[in-house]
């Protein structure tokens, strides 16, 4: 027994069932294409390069805050906040937007990194 509110739904099942296969098909040859995979490879190089510069970094950027007392007073919390948690961020931002760049300057195909960044 199938109630009446499902019967009369105004959803229409097979034009949901019938894009299925449409959305698969723009999914394999458009996103999932041969292109992407050296730019997902990029992508992923760049967030363990940026990790690990990150974690170079802080110690680096505690010491100029030590050295700097003007910039401990005057911005506190927000320059130990950069100083120990933005620092990975950042980095892998400006490294995703050079490999943009120069991805674009060679007129490869850079779409995967314009969406991870």
């Amino acid at each position: 027994m199938i109630p009446e509110a499902i019967m009369s739904s105004p959803v229409d099942i097979p034009l949901i069932a019938g894009l299925a296969p449409k959305i698969q098909d723009y999914l394999y040859t458009h996103v999932l294409a041969w292109s992407m995979l050296p730019q997902i490879a990029v992508a992923g190089i760049i967030y363990l390069l940026a990790y690990w510069a990150g974690a170079a970094a802080r110690p680096w950027l505690v010491s100029i805050l030590k050295r700097h007392p003007v910039i401990e007073r005057t911005l506190g919390h927000l320059a130990r906040v950069i100083a120990t948690r933005l620092a990975g961020p950042i980095l892998a931002i400006v490294l995703l937007w050079l490999s943009s760049r120069f991805a674009r300057h060679f007129q490869w195909p850079s779409e995967g990194i314009h969406v991870v960044l």
